[in-house]
């Protein structure tokens, strides 16, 4: 995946912005899997042979931000990262996304269609923590798409999905106006926060 365009992509979550990094030219991914997956294996093999990739993409990438982690905290005796987390969608995920989708079930549409299949979030403490991880990223040749969160933002995104998982539930003008409430003070706090990060540390 080499020379391959990288994007770091905003995206509001209420009032606070999260980061993406992520891989502009999916159509290079379809080349360089798909030979891999021959037509001689069946596609339950296929698809076992292409996650497996996916999952390694996932392990250099993590182990390349823990070595960051012992860097940052060897150096400036703090650390940038909170919290790793990652994700390979279940077969099942994978297949109701694309029938929702209308795209065919198969596995080089897979690999066209869903870029999301693999996923790390990276929590960090502060927001410049998470403009310093997304320049990192930025400069890897092996990233596909990572979020990046302030604890805050994990915080507001996480009891966020809880209260909006019941999706018949009545009133949810009146739920929305509130979540929105709340997103601002979480936002003002994550302000102060790295107001009071520049101060000491």
């Amino acid at each position: 995946m080499k020379n391959n365009l990288k994007n770091m992509v905003n995206r509001k979550v209420g009032n606070s912005e999260i980061v993406e990094v992520e891989q502009l030219n999916p159509e290079e991914e379809e080349t360089m899997f798909l030979p891999i997956a021959s037509e001689a294996l069946n596609i339950t093999e296929q698809y076992n042979q292409i996650i497996f990739f996916y999952e390694a993409g996932i392990c250099q990438l993590t182990s390349k931000l823990e070595i960051l982690k012992q860097e940052f905290q060897a150096c400036k005796n703090r650390n940038p990262i909170e919290n790793i987390e990652t994700r390979v969608k279940s077969p099942e995920s994978i297949k109701g996304k694309m029938e929702r989708r209308g795209v065919p079930l198969t596995v080089s549409s897979m690999v066209k269609n869903i870029m999301d299949i693999a996923g790390i979030r990276v929590v960090c403490p502060f927001i410049s923590d998470v403009y310093y991880i997304a320049d990192f990223l930025l400069r890897q040749e092996d990233i596909e798409k990572i979020q990046l969160r302030t604890i805050a933002m994990e915080f507001w995104a996480a009891l966020e999905h809880q209260l909006r998982y019941k999706k018949n539930r009545n009133r949810m003008e009146g739920l929305q106006k509130q979540l929105k409430q709340c997103a601002e003070l979480i936002t003002a706090a994550d302000c102060k926060m790295q107001q009071l990060a520049d101060q000491w540390l």
